[in-house]
């Protein structure tokens, strides 16, 4: 029911393949079962409870009022169980609409019809959070290529998920999602304090008299006298 931090809740379509895709998409939409049991008669279950059930309506009501358009979905199921919600996209989803840029957790995403692969990263980057991306493509190559240009800490070519699995790929978020890395051994390392320790080795004992007082007069004395030299000699200047 979306309720996966990794789940895609923008989806930018190029205008060339927008009409097709939305037509499978529907299609596919149309054929999720709902319900609230944990059987294998369903395809999408309920919300986690009531008031996150809550939480997803207000942002899909808060879109619909200033303007955005309903392409499937968009209503509570109360009659299949208390915090069901149909899969829902959207379109027309603009910047002052909550779930333009917030993580709504739940069986919503706004569609967006692009004319250049350009244009959909800038507006994937047009965020303050970057926690998961995925492009999906004929070519790997292009693929590559543009996830490169993405600001997220891991981003998917043609698949979703199974990014999460590989334990020796460090998995977070970046700019205000996430907190650090899990996974690989960024994984590890955050976990760790570096510390740096610093031998003067001009001096190997300090010993006779001498103290780091001493020691740092004397590294002064070097220091003057080099400098005197470098501009009583021309070649060095």
């Amino acid at each position: 029911a979306g309720q996966v931090c990794i789940n895609y809740e923008r989806i930018y379509v190029h205008q060339a393949i927008y009409a097709d895709f939305m037509a499978a998409v529907r299609e596919r939409i149309q054929a999720i079962r709902l319900g609230a049991g944990d059987g294998f008669d369903t395809d999408m279950r309920a919300l986690i409870n009531p008031a996150h059930h809550q939480r997803v309506q207000d942002h899909i009501a808060d879109a619909l009022e200033k303007g955005a358009q309903p392409l499937t979905g968009g209503r509570p199921r109360p009659d299949l169980g208390p915090t069901l919600y149909e899969p829902t996209l959207l379109s027309g989803v603009t910047p002052e609409m909550s779930l333009h840029a917030e993580e709504v957790f739940g069986p919503v995403a706004a569609v967006h019809k692009v004319a250049s692969a350009e244009e959909a990263i800038r507006l994937a980057n047009d965020t303050p959070y970057g926690l998961h991306a995925g492009i999906f493509t004929r070519s790997r190559a292009r693929g590559e290529r543009l996830a490169r240009q993405i600001r997220a800490g891991t981003v998917c070519i043609n698949d979703t998920h199974t990014v999460w699995s590989a334990m020796d790929a460090p998995m977070g978020g970046v700019k205000a999602s996430g907190m650090g890395r899990r996974h690989g051994p960024e994984g590890i390392q955050q976990y760790t304090d570096a510390q740096t320790i610093f031998v003067n080795r001009l001096n190997r004992q300090i010993g006779g008299g001498q103290t780091p007082l001493s020691i740092r007069a004397g590294f002064m004395d070097l220091l003057t006298w080099a400098l005197k030299l470098w501009r009583r000699i021309p070649f060095l200047r």
